[in-house]
């Protein structure tokens, strides 16, 4: 069987995309699916073994920036390839912001339809969604959202690598900590539920590895309330997902390597 063409792999993505559920969850503040099954979604695990974690570009930019900036740098200049490169990406990351938007709208409709205990818990999903299909995340929670939708349609129907998501989270905590806009309890709950998330996508070989701890580029600690809030969601959620692994040296905090102790 020949190796399909790049534009037949680029079709194929944007079919996976657009078919993708948009189902609102009965409980809980973050969206998503689980193992959608599609031959466009079989063609693209031919092209990524998943055992690397993803980028970290759509926190700081959003999909709709990351398309901008991909059909900006086309050029007349560049060879073709690249050219085309740069188009499939601009192309792929604009379907991924229609799907948010198709989500939002998903959303907001189960919002108007729903009991009024029900509607704010809704109308904040759709308002979220809505929010990432256009800009970078605003909030630890849209952060979150953000971060379990692209690992989620990475796969498809595959798990992947996860990797550093204490550090990729950090920032939109601390901003949203510092403005009053959340706090410890509020982060563990929406922790806890991403777990149940992850657990639902199956146990075991899964290759569902969060790192924490650790250091950064400059030899100082990485460890933060995330690391902790992080291990504390999987003594208390006691599932197997995430596989959580700690990067331990001789400054990381030690309520972090206490807790680390303590799952094990």
């Amino acid at each position: 069987m020949p190796e399909p063409s790049f534009q037949q792999i680029l079709d194929g993505t944007l079919q996976a995309i657009r078919a993708l559920p948009t189902i609102v969850p009965a409980a809980g503040r973050l969206a998503g699916f689980r193992n959608f099954q599609s031959p466009a979604a079989q063609l693209l695990n031919r092209y990524d073994n998943f055992h690397y974690s993803m980028g970290d570009a759509f926190y700081r930019y959003g999909v709709s920036g990351i398309a901008a900036k991909a059909a900006g740098n086309v050029s007349p200049d560049k060879p073709a390839a690249a050219n085309e490169l740069l188009r499939g990406i601009a192309s792929t990351y604009r379907e991924v912001a229609a799907y948010f938007s198709r989500y939002g709208r998903a959303a907001a409709e189960a919002a108007h339809r729903a009991p009024a205990a029900e509607q704010s818990r809704l109308q904040a999903i759709a308002d979220n969604l809505n929010c990432l299909a256009a800009r970078p995340p605003q909030s630890f929670e849209q952060a979150l959202q953000l971060f379990y939708l692209m690992w989620s349609i990475r796969g498809m129907n595959r798990c992947s690598c996860i990797g550093r998501l204490d550090v990729r989270l950090k920032p939109f905590y601390e901003q949203d900590k510092q403005a009053g806009r959340i706090d410890a309890e509020t982060v563990f709950a929406l922790i806890c539920e991403l777990w149940e998330h992850l657990n639902g996508w199956g146990s075991g070989d899964t290759l569902m590895n969060v790192m924490v701890g650790g250091s950064n580029p400059d030899g100082s600690d990485a460890s933060s309330d995330l690391s902790k809030l992080m291990l504390e969601a999987s003594i208390a959620v006691g599932k197997t997902e995430p596989h959580l692994n700690v990067r331990c040296h001789r400054q990381i905090r030690p309520d972090v390597l206490e807790a680390a102790c303590r799952l094990q």
